[in-house]
């Protein structure tokens, strides 16, 4: 199993085809099937089906799916890790975050991450808990940020960053914003928000369901927590966020904590990494500053004497 070998199996199934694959890649479409051939006889097993809409794969392929991707995706970030070495430059840094996390932490993490290191070129997604769940797995980005209860995926090595309280909040003008010490029953005729995470949604049910035997009306999900404010302010929707995040210098003065209690308040901030994962120059100056944002919580190794990466090894080699 070599690395052209997982190349031409990622481009059949990107394509469903042999010739459109073999065109792709650049070889025969016998060069291509023979490639694909070896790849199956190191398995051992069947990995591609020819049916008559085209190509796909079996059961055995959709399981190397995400490895042959994690593969050369690993391959190529230490490329370019390594060419950033012999440059005396930072690299770059991908970064996973749920949309609760884009007011309250992310801003402040890549502020710090600018600040720190000029050479670091940062990407930041926002998605869902299993959307970026399948990106860690697939080697797409470095660590990622997630809210969650008791997170589960034995490939994936999390690390809680805190504890994450968490309140119903409404705007300003919503009729409940003054409305005092409330019970639960109060909330069941008001449409709710929340963001997008399928863990949430079904925190959120089974709280009401334990509690007042039905749920409230979900109106919408979104995965944009500024879409989600500014929703709130025209419609009269609730939602619950963690009491940091609805809280923050962003949201501060637009939205409201309701004084009643609040579903989803055992879930924790967690940084999630490939267990396996080396970590570079730019991921080694992320760690740094995670840690002091969140110096009672136990993340992964990081090594002080590389200082801030490679730009401390710039200004030993440049200084006096």
């Amino acid at each position: 199993m070599d690395i052209k070998q997982l190349k031409h199996f990622l481009a059949v199934a990107d394509t469903h085809s042999v010739a459109g694959a073999a065109k792709r890649v650049g070889i025969t479409q016998s060069g291509l099937s023979r490639s694909i051939q070896a790849l199956e006889a190191a398995a051992g097993l069947p990995l591609l089906e020819r049916r008559s809409k085209g190509v796909v794969l079996t059961e055995f392929g959709e399981e190397l799916l995400p490895r042959a991707k994690a593969i050369l995706n690993e391959r190529e970030r230490a490329l370019t890790e390594l060419q950033a070495f012999a440059r005396l430059e930072q690299g770059n840094l991908a970064i996973g975050v749920m949309p609760n996390f884009d007011y309250a932490v992310t801003p402040k993490l890549i502020g710090r991450l600018v600040t720190a290191a000029e050479g670091i070129s940062i990407s930041v997604s926002t998605a869902s808990y299993d959307e970026l769940i399948g990106r860690l797995l697939g080697a797409e980005l470095h660590f990622a940020l997630l809210l969650a209860v008791a997170p589960g995926q034995p490939e994936l090595s999390f690390h809680q960053l805190c504890a994450s309280e968490s309140a119903v909040f409404v705007a300003k003008k919503h009729p409940l914003a003054k409305a005092g010490r409330l019970r639960l029953g109060d909330l069941l005729d008001y449409p709710w928000a929340l963001t997008e995470s399928q863990a949430l949604t079904q925190a959120f049910e089974a709280f009401f369901r334990a509690r007042v035997g039905t749920v409230p009306p979900l109106r919408l999900s979104c995965g944009s927590i500024a879409l989600l404010a500014q929703s709130m302010q025209e419609a009269p929707l609730l939602s619950v966020l963690p009491r940091p995040f609805g809280q923050s210098d962003l949201l501060r003065g637009r939205l409201v904590a309701l004084d009643v209690e609040a579903p989803a308040n055992e879930a924790h901030a967690w940084l999630a990494i490939r267990p396996q994962t080396v970590p570079g120059p730019a991921f080694q100056v992320a760690l740094r500053i995670l840690r002091e944002m969140f110096p009672a919580a136990a993340l992964p190794g990081y090594n002080p004497a590389h200082g801030d990466g490679v730009s401390r090894r710039r200004s030993r080699r440049t200084g006096p």
